[in-house]
């Protein structure tokens, strides 16, 4: 039961999404246009924002929206993100407003609702546009993502664009202020998004961590377990290049709960039976396309992307997602796979897990569709 009552309070955390995008251009030699779209989805709900984005709806409530847009511009002006040189300089506002419910942004190319983005599901963003002033003796630009703002897309803008990728808190490398960057090597790129997708399951997706061990249980020995997690890797890339290129699209209000709604049928059918049957795995092939479109949400920018960065982000980022399930899978072995061939595992061990896991799963899909 500990384990449930861990897990209980970190539903509405289980699928942070969406980028905070943050566009650099230099109008002229001497003036630094910085443009910040924060995606309100892509603000960790445990972070220093916390009571102004998830609160009331500021699309309903104008008081709250000018709280909400005062609140984060002082936030970013606080956090000093912006350094030239290594040091820290203020910015300076010269626009700010919550946009209505639009498309989720790109990370490459133009301020929120720009021409060439493709609408996919509607979300709350808040834009900032800053300027400053560049000395004549300045060569390097550098951005420090805020923590609160999660992860952020960071483009200079150019042909071509010259993109970068931050967690919350890293310093992203420097950008010369005159002339353009190098394009990222293929291989930071892909490493990135392979980090991406590992810490999209470990820790940050506890409902995929619960699904995989639902199929664990039911088959904790190699060969119907490779089988039930091929057919849900397989089911899962599908969906997730389809979302990812536009061709495939559900909002996130409905994809969140039938995500937990099949971790309890997962656990609830361990309670059942005792054998993997083709039925199992035609549920579990659904279910991998359902939870694919989950990981799509997590790359809620990359439609802009193209040709080989785009087909890199989804390499890395599915890579990135089987280490994560690979990792859990190999704890799981490694506490209880000893035990699976006794004839007491089922009983002590499978049974109770499967209940705490429905359970959980349960109040998931309840609270998200009280969310939604």
């Amino acid at each position: 039961m500990l384990l449930c009552a861990l897990l209980l309070p970190a539903a509405a955390a289980a699928h942070p999404t969406g980028f905070t995008q943050v566009d650099v251009s230099f109008p002229s030699h001497d003036l630094a246009k910085i443009e910040v779209g924060i995606d309100l989805r892509a603000v960790p709900r445990h972070g220093p924002l916390r009571k102004l984005i998830h609160g009331k709806d500021p699309h309903a409530d104008p008081v709250a929206a000018t709280a909400l847009v005062r609140g984060i511009s002082a936030y970013l002006e606080a956090s000093r993100p912006l350094r030239l040189d290594d040091q820290p300089v203020p910015l300076r506002q010269v626009a700010g407003r919550l946009l209505a419910p639009m498309a989720r942004m790109a990370p490459v190319g133009g301020a929120p609702g720009h021409d060439g983005s493709r609408p996919t599901e509607a979300s709350r963003v808040v834009y900032f546009r800053f300027e400053v002033s560049i000395p004549s003796e300045a060569a390097w630009l550098s951005w420090q993502a805020p923590e609160g703002l999660g992860k952020t897309a960071l483009t200079l803008r150019g042909d071509p664009p010259y993109t970068m990728w931050l967690r919350g808190g890293q310093l992203g490398d420097p950008l010369p202020v005159r002339t353009p960057p190098p394009p990222p090597s293929a291989l930071r790129v892909t490493l990135w998004f392979v980090a991406q997708g590992f810490t999209h399951i470990v820790p940050g997706g506890l409902d995929h961590v619960l699904f995989v061990l639902g199929l664990f249980l039911l088959a904790a020995r190699i060969r119907p377990l490779l089988w039930q997690v091929s057919l849900f890797t397989g089911a899962h890339c599908i969906t997730l290049a389809l979302s990812t290129l536009g061709t495939v699209s559900l909002p996130a209000h409905i994809v969140e709960p039938l995500i937990t709604a099949s971790i309890v049928y997962v656990a609830v059918e361990n309670l059942f039976t005792d054998r993997v049957t083709r039925w199992r795995g035609l549920l579990v092939f659904a279910f991998g396309l359902i939870h694919g479109l989950g990981f799509a949400s997590a790359l809620g920018g990359l439609q802009s992307l193209t040709g080989s960065s785009l087909l890199l982000a989804l390499l890395g980022f599915n890579i990135g997602v089987e280490l994560g399930q690979l990792a859990v899978l190999a704890v799981a072995f490694g506490l209880v796979g000893w035990c699976a061939r006794r004839s007491w595992f089922r009983a002590r061990v499978a049974v109770p897990l499967a209940v705490i896991i429905a359970a959980t799963g349960l109040v998931w899909t309840v609270q998200r569709l009280l969310e939604g």
